[in-house]
């Protein structure tokens, strides 16, 4: 039995005989990402099913949380498709609001500051919303405190962005009736290997890449940049393992190449955690344990640990004001006291607040120290840790991340005593592949019911030594990342406007004469008195193919370069400057191209010092651009070469761009970038130059010539001895050239015109003429000529290079009154001949595709309709009369446009007197055919007879053949029978039930053998002389079972699912169940000895799971 239930309630059995069945059941379950069950149901009727439903399998609780899928194949078969998931998906269910155990929520976007049970804890409380019976689980201790940005979260989305962010994993449980998120990392080991072969557990290995990116042999490791000292290994801005700050593996250089790649670990940095020890008021607190001076300082009276032009900070990590910095105002050393500023929020609040305890300090509150220079031990300490983070990854990221398909041998499961679960561990092994690892189980598919039959072994394992977040839900993740920056940094709204406006200001600061030719004299306080302004130094006028990109790797101080040039456009001289990558220290920095007067090469140089473009004597110094500082975690970096010029009302430049850098218009290469909109009520379009074409452009596409395809013949034609063909007819009595072209054919020289038949009545106005020709090539000219009544109308000449290929010609034509008849004139030297296709004038400007006169496709409906009166009226009707209502007539045929389709006829040469799907000659093979006798018959598309009913050869019929024309049921005396019926039955089967366990072979053989009945049978002459006795043995049963087969008949398809074993003739009754040896008997002769084998099952609801052979001597 399979039950959904509904509230709680039992509510449908998906297993009922007779009505329903699960034919296939499938269990999907993945590390954090998947736990599945789809089943696939037959039914003969309608199945109430809904969202929200459940059902259990294995123990677990699955929820269908879609509309069923169904296929409805008949009036009574239905397939249903049933995805039901589990626990983990009710977190989808729920919204992630910053929620409290009260259920009061302020917002879907927010921080939340905590350690891991702080998280988990909020993700409880919006799981209350769902049901009351959700709690807390097991998880690590001493989990460090972190900032996390949620947006717009699912309770799913931010559990697992939470264990992204604590490398944990989480797992849902249902205990004692609630259910506990729990995190950490799960699973067992599993006890025995497996191995590709018969009897060592897998069917099928295959190994798979699951990382896109190849394997490195040399790692670049980075730690944080907080509390690095100045000068700190080669200015370095970041914690190194060493100088060159890179592992690698020199055996795998040496074979493959090298292979670089980088890491960082932000986390990772020069720091002390300190502890409150005391709390000496709302802002200073004390820590014994301080074992350095804050206010140290070296020989030459610098600070020591203190850095210039920046406030120490703390930050903590525990208690009340976990993830908080507080700016330090003073250190005393003698007592080991810090007083520290207080914090004000977006809010106003102030940080620690005086009036409430539960945002003060405490003692035991973690802490570090920022913005400092840490000890030269705590250095050291950092970098020891940094390289112990690089081995570990360097040992993953030097091999290639695979996983391992595995089809699990179903005997072999049976041999452990627990079954694989996702997150244990297992060993694979293949000498061949070079496989000896225990590895995680990432995922597990678990096919229970198959064909309607449990298969509980029935498992498909991925293992690998690293789980992958499924790409939908990684999908996700990043979405609700992106959304959380958009949402928390609102990016392009304040504080992009903020963020131009301090750039701004840092350029106006930063810019200098770099040419030394300023003159203050002509400006004045609120205006510029100049007949010509001109912003840029005569230096700067470069060009450059530098691209300069800043914050590399998310590091606001690093930058890199690709390979460029410098043309300065005063010298007109090229330098060269290698690709290249920095890291930067400091505030605002200038970009120098530092150029060598007396060579070709260049440098990107970067300073805060302004150096005069000429000022030093082997090099020049380009300013290429000022570098701002770290302004909200990032540098821009504002070109600063060109001129502008304003003279008058013109203003010369090279790009113009918005505050925020998202809209430019670079004059230079004519390129604009970001989002233009014209605003309501203006004219988008009014500044481009051929709008006034654009408006006035006239379309036509109504063809005003009559029979442009010839279909009803060639039109006049006159030449001065030229003759002209037309290609034959076809079967359906057009002219070939209708499909494609007129051909015709000039067999002397001379002028020859194409004339049209018929005065065009049109409008007076710009008209298009456009025609398709080909020819041999000897044609002089063309040439197209607008006539009223004057054949010496001169003509439009237009120039056609004659070739074998099909050309379009387009002539544009200005006509003045409004009935014309038009002329093409070809002109040739001698024999030649053209191919004219697909005429058409038309009103406008603009050539379209050729399409007929509409007067051609009215006539051409005319001339159906015409032709079905005509057959309707040559029909013969000499047979045919009408008496009031009574028509006699011989044969009555119905048809469609298409021809004839059926018809009743008294015509006597056939038998056949109705008839459907055909005409009257093939009425003998029509799909339906209505005989004289009473019998009728029915064929298929291919003409296979498939049915008959009525009276044949004087005898009563019903037959149904297959496809290939055998009869498969026919009526006879007792009605309607199969020709290979079969009908259901019970077979009986003597057996022994048996106490022992079948995967005790002795014990069975032990118990068979108290069974075993030995007796002489009957005694004889034995041919070769003297009399012999022959002894008959047999297994002495207990009972009888019965073997239930559904047989060939109606129902034997909707039986086959009782097929098996039952206790009595009851196939809608319990199957049997137990382990039963089956009755057997044998005779050999008195003084030879035997080998008695007995047949073992196990039987489970009828269904034999598993049988052996016992020999019993």
């Amino acid at each position: 039995m399979m039950w959904i239930r509904r509230n709680g309630q039992n509510h449908l059995n998906l297993v009922k005989r007779g009505s329903s069945t699960v034919v296939s059941a499938s269990q999907n379950r993945a590390i954090l990402s998947d736990d599945s069950v789809t089943l696939r149901v037959a039914s003969k009727s309608v199945l109430d099913v809904k969202v929200n439903d459940t059902f259990e399998v294995f123990g677990e609780v699955y929820r269908i949380n879609q509309e069923p899928t169904v296929q409805k194949n008949s009036s009574f078969e239905y397939d249903y498709t049933i995805v039901g998931q589990g626990v983990m998906f009710d977190l989808l269910r729920c919204k992630f609001f910053n929620s409290d155990g009260n259920g009061w929520k302020s917002d879907l976007e927010f921080p939340i500051i905590g350690d891991l049970e702080l998280f988990l804890t909020v993700v409880k409380n919006n799981m209350l919303r769902f049901g009351g019976n959700w709690e807390v689980g097991s998880i690590p201790q001493d989990t460090e405190t972190k900032t996390i940005n949620f947006s717009d979260d699912s309770c799913l989305s931010a559990l697992q962005k939470i264990c992204n962010e604590y490398k944990v994993e989480f797992w849902i449980k249902r205990e004692d009736g609630r259910f506990k998120i729990h995190t950490g990392q799960f699973g067992s080991t599993l006890p025995i290997p497996f191995e590709y072969g018969k009897g060592k557990g897998l069917y099928q290995l295959t190994r798979r890449s699951v990382d896109e990116q190849q394997i490195i042999n040399r790692l670049y490791a980075y730690g944080g940049s907080e509390n690095i000292p100045a000068g700190y290994r080669n200015f370095a801005k970041r914690l190194q393992i060493s100088d060159n700050s890179y592992l690698e593996d020199a055996e795998m250089i040496a074979a493959n190449g090298l292979k670089e790649g980088s890491i960082n670990f932000e986390e990772v940095y020069p720091k002390r955690t300190g502890k409150i020890t005391a709390v000496n008021g709302l802002t200073k607190i004390a820590d014994a344990s301080m074992d350095f001076d804050l206010n140290a300082k070296e020989a030459d009276g610098s600070t020591k640990y203190l850095v210039a032009g920046q406030t120490a900070k703390m930050h903590f990590n525990t208690g009340n004001l976990a993830g908080y910095e507080f700016e330090i105002h003073k250190y005393d050393h003698d007592a080991k006291e810090f007083t520290l500023i207080p914090f004000h929020n977006e809010q106003g609040r102030e940080f620690p607040d005086k009036d409430s305890a539960a945002f003060q300090f405490s003692v035991g509150d973690e802490y570090v120290l920022l913005d400092i220079v840490m000890p030269e031990t705590y250095i050291t300490n950092a970098e020891a840790e940094l390289l112990r983070k690089a081995k570990e990854q360097f040992n993953l990221m030097k091999q290639a991340k695979v996983s391992y398909d595995l089809q699990i041998d179903a005997s072999y499961l049976k041999l452990l005593n627990k079954l694989p679960e996702i997150g244990d561990l297992l060993n694979v092994r293949d000498s061949a592949l070079g496989i000896d690892k225990v590895l995680r189980i990432n995922q597990i598919t678990r096919e229970f019911i198959k064909d309607g039959e449990r298969t509980d072994f029935d498992y498909k394992i991925v293992i690998a030594d690293s789980y992958e977040v499924s790409y939908a839900s990684q999908m996700v993740l990043e979405m609700q990342d992106i959304r959380s920056v958009v949402n928390n940094v609102r990016l392009g709204l304040a504080s992009t406007s903020r963020l131009g406006y301090r750039l701004n200001k840092e350029l106006q600061d930063s810019i200098f004469d770099t040419d030394g030719y300023f003159d203050p004299d002509n400006i004045r306080p609120l205006s510029i008195e100049t007949s010509m302004l001109s912003v840029g130094a005569q230096s700067q006028q470069l060009s450059t193919s530098l691209i300069l990109r800043t914050n590399v790797g998310n590091d606001p101080d690093r930058v890199a370069w690709n390979n460029c040039q410098i043309y300065s456009q005063t010298m007109d001289k090229v330098w060269t400057i290698a690709e290249g990558e920095q890291t930067i220290s400091g505030g605002t920095l200038y970009v120098y191209g530092k150029a060598g007067k007396s060579g070709s090469k260049a440098v990107l140089h970067f300073t805060a010092e302004k150096i005069a473009f000429d000022s030093k004597p082997s090099d020049y110094y380009f300013l290429l651009g000022i570098l701002s500082s770290v302004i909200e975690g990032y540098r821009v970096f504002v070109p600063t070469i060109g001129m502008t010029t304003i003279t008058g009302g013109l203003i010369r430049t090279g790009i113009i761009s918005s505050n925020d850098g998202a809209t430019t218009f670079n004059l230079n290469t004519g390129e604009i970038s970001g989002r233009i909109r014209f605003a309501s009520g203006s004219s988008g379009y009014a500044n481009i130059s051929d709008a006034p074409d654009v408006e006035n452009l006239q379309i036509g596409g109504r063809n005003y010539i009559r029979d442009s395809r010839f279909e009803k013949g060639y039109w006049e034609f006159e030449s001065n001895r030229g003759t002209i063909t037309i290609a034959p007819r076809d079967i359906w009595g057009v002219p070939t050239p209708a499909k494609k072209n007129a051909l015709n054919y000039f067999s002397d020289a001379g002028e020859n015109y194409l004339y049209f038949k018929h005065f065009i009545d049109v409008e007076p106005g710009e008209y298009t003429l456009s025609f398709w020709v080909k020819s041999d090539g000897a044609f002089l000219k063309s040439g197209c000529a607008v006539m009223e009544s004057d054949p010496s109308t001169t003509h439009k000449f237009f120039d056609i290079p004659f070739t074998n290929e099909w050309r379009k010609v387009v002539v544009r034509l200005n006509i003045a009154t409004d009935k014309v008849k038009l002329r093409l004139g070809f002109n040739s030297n001698g024999n030649a001949w053209i191919s004219v296709a697909d005429i058409k004038l038309e009103k406008g400007q603009k050539a379209t595709d050729w399409t007929p006169a509409p007067e051609d496709v009215d006539a051409a409906i005319s001339a159906v309709e015409q032709r079905i009166i005509d057959i309707e009226n040559n029909a013969d009707y000499e047979l045919t009369t009408i008496d009031g209502n009574v028509i006699t007539t011989g044969t009555l045929s119905l048809g469609d446009t298409l021809g004839a389709n059926a018809g009743i006829t008294g015509n006597t040469q056939s038998s056949v007197f109705l008839y459907g799907g055909t005409n009257f000659g093939n009425r003998n093979n029509a799909p339906i055919s209505l005989h004289r006798d009473g019998f009728m018959r029915v064929r298929d598309a291919q003409g296979r007879v498939i049915f008959e009913i009525g009276q044949k050869d004087g005898k009563a019929v019903f037959n149904i053949y297959n496809e290939n024309g055998t009869l498969v049921a026919e009526i006879g005396q007792q009605g309607i029978i199969f020709q290979n019926f079969i009908p259901e039955s019970y077979q009986p089967q003597g057996v022994r039930k048996l106490n022992s366990s079948i995967g005790d072979y002795g014990a069975m053989a032990n118990e068979i053998r108290q069974y075993v009945e030995e007796e002489y049978a009957f005694s004889g002459e034995h041919q070769e002389g003297g009399n012999v006795r022959a002894i008959k043995v047999s297994l002495n049963t207990d009972r009888t079972i019965y073997y239930y087969h559904p047989g060939n008949n109606f129902e034997s398809a909707g039986n086959q699912q009782y097929v098996g074993y039952y206790d009595e003739k009851n196939k809608l009754g319990q199957g049997t169940s137990g382990v039963f040896a089956l009755y057997k008997q044998i005779f050999y002769l008195e003084g030879d000895g035997y080998n008695f084998s007995v047949e073992v099952y196990r039987i489970e609801n009828g269904k034999i799971m598993e049988s052996k052979i016992v020999q019993i001597k």
